[in-house]
């Protein structure tokens, strides 16, 4: 953000306005709030951070077990909606 780059990407298009480095902060902000401190609120901060942890431990092995799916395995057919199995 303060570089105005993403690695080697140029991203001055994107962090140039101070109104998109505003809104990347702000939504940082956001996002750490119902994320962590609302579950962690409600729960406790030992059950809510367990909750943190688990959600995204959860959602990191599906996400990882789809791109394995999708990217690395190849000769994957899908089936045509509606067609039928005579139809090869």
């Amino acid at each position: 953000v303060f570089s105005h780059r993403l690695y080697h990407i140029d991203a001055h298009c994107r962090y140039g306005s101070v109104w998109n480095r505003l809104r990347f902060w702000i939504m940082k902000v956001i996002t750490t709030v119902y994320m962590v401190v609302l579950p962690c609120y409600f729960h406790g901060i030992s059950k809510g951070l367990t909750l943190f942890v688990l959600g995204h431990l959860t959602c990191g092995e599906v996400l990882a077990t789809m791109f394995i799916v999708n990217h690395v395995i190849e000769g994957v057919a899908y089936a045509k909606k509606g067609g039928n199995s005579a139809d090869k």
